[in-house]
């Protein structure tokens, strides 16, 4: 009997001893911000509370996550977002207003856009909004830029110039603002493919392909500029050639014509003479000096080809006596020239 009551004993302490590790475990999961302690037999086990340091650099951690998710999804499925805007003409380095001086179609001018994003319509980062120039204008270049209120940055704008479009990509900064508002311009000519007449020319910029915005104000388009009567003209291409030359090294070309009309000018002198810096004549087989000589004709290129127009055409072209074609090249002169590489000034008699 005795030996019985022992093993009965034995049993229900142990029933106790499980009975409050369970209960000390069940504490610990239930309280996960409170260190708890469980002692069985001869261990004895401590868990701590992460610090407020490490909650809030986890917290950091899963917004900038949900935020990078957030964009890479509205990248492709972003909503377009209507705006608020102004449009003005602005002059060519937008810092003053178009004073309503005569542009042909080689003239440079500008327009600036103001806008702000009202409210309800609620923009998160990959959302964007479009803005759509009239076919009488067009853009010289596609570029990329950034649209900032103050130092914060609102949106990332790309320039379509073939389609003529500005398109707005807003960053998560419209996600923690009620207030959005943004400003740019772009750089502009008048498109003398679909003007051709002199006018005073009024434009609207399309936003979202859905609302028209019109441009405050209209340009003095004075049509399309022609080269003039010229005794002697010197100019330039306007980009740069880029060569390789024989040790390796990279040189940049600027490749200058000059028109004389013999008509006009005779027993003339040519004189030519670099500035200053890092400049020296350079001998390219690609773009060898040479002479045309022949008789002028006014035109101008259509896809490459050139059309004469004697009264209204563009520009001027050297043509042979027949003027059924370009006048030939002569590159006697590259001898005379290829003795100047390395000097600053070269003449032509």
């Amino acid at each position: 009997m005795k030996r019985k009551r022992k093993l009965l004993a034995i049993l229900m302490a142990l029933a106790m001893a499980w009975q409050g590790v369970s209960f000390a475990n069940a504490d610990e999961l239930a309280s996960p911000a409170s260190p708890s302690t469980v002692t069985s037999g001869t261990e004895t086990g401590s868990q701590g509370s992460p610090s407020e340091e490490d909650i809030r650099a986890e917290q950091a951690k899963q917004e900038a996550a949900r935020q990078a998710a957030a964009s890479a999804i509205n990248a492709t499925t972003g909503k377009a977002i209507n705006v608020n805007a102004n449009a003005v003409y602005v002059n060519k380095d937008n810092s003053a207003a178009y004073n309503n001086e005569g542009i042909d179609n080689y003239a440079q001018f500008g327009v600036s856009v103001d806008f702000t994003v009202p409210e309800g319509q609620s923009p998160k980062a990959g959302d964007t909004t479009t803005f759509q120039l009239s076919d009488s204008l067009k853009i010289q270049k596609s570029d990329n830029f950034e649209v900032k209120d103050g130092d914060q940055l609102v949106a990332n704008a790309s320039i379509d110039a073939a389609n003529r479009t500005v398109t707005l990509t807003y960053t998560n900064y419209v996600e923690q603002r009620s207030d959005i508002k943004g400003k740019f311009w772009i750089s502009l000519q008048v498109n003398s493919d679909k003007e051709t007449e002199a006018k005073q020319l009024s434009t609207s910029i399309k936003v979202n392909n859905t609302s028209n915005l019109a441009i405050a104000g209209s340009i003095n388009y004075t049509g399309i500029a022609k080269d003039g009567d010229f005794e002697l003209v010197k100019d330039s291409w306007s980009n740069f050639v880029e060569e390789t030359d024989a040790s390796g090294n990279k040189v940049y070309l600027i490749r200058y014509r000059i028109l004389v009309n013999v008509g006009a000018r005779t027993n003339i002198t040519l004189k030519d003479t670099l500035g200053e810096g890092a400049f020296s004549y350079y001998n390219s087989d690609a773009h060898p000096v040479s002479i045309r000589k022949g008789v002028w004709q006014r035109g101008e290129n259509v896809n490459g080809n050139w059309v004469a127009n004697e009264v209204n055409g563009k520009n001027w072209d050297i043509r042979n006596s027949q003027k059924t074609g370009p006048a030939t090249q002569n590159t006697d002169l590259e001898a005379q020239y290829k003795a100047a590489v390395g000097k600053k000034s070269f003449t032509l008699n």
